[in-house]
């Protein structure tokens, strides 16, 4: 399997929240919610190219599908955060090694913060 002009691209948070860099339009964008089936299948999908590393998902499958999904496209985008960043990073590097140096890297590293704001229910007191 041998590609030459492909592109790995391989974005990582680390954070709790999953976020989409948009490479082409240099932009960050909030992704879509994930459905229950993609979250018991283990592998989540964003975009046509994209691959959401879990926590509990198996490597050897999003390597498998990662490899389908470049001979398919020709880029790839790995995403994962806070406890799935290394995972996400492996899966990475083994789709590099299968791929024998035939691709170019693109890696950003970032964090977002989030606030959670509640609003007060009538006609209940907490100060108990």
């Amino acid at each position: 399997m041998h590609r030459s002009n492909s592109l790995l691209t391989t974005t990582r948070y680390s954070a709790d929240h999953i976020w989409q860099f948009n490479i082409q339009a240099n932009e960050l964008q909030q992704p879509r919610s994930i459905t229950e089936e993609e979250q018991n299948y283990g592998l989540l999908q964003h975009a046509e190219n994209e691959i959401i590393i879990s926590n509990s998902g198996k490597i050897n499958r999003y390597v498998t599908v990662g490899l389908e999904l470049l001979e398919k496209n020709g880029t790839i985008v790995v995403v994962g955060s806070g406890k799935a960043v290394s995972k996400t990073v492996s899966v990475a590097e083994i789709i590099k090694r299968k791929m024998e140096g035939s691709l170019h890297q693109y890696t950003q590293i970032g964090s977002s913060t989030a606030t959670e704001k509640w609003d007060p229910v009538e006609g209940k007191d907490f100060s108990q």
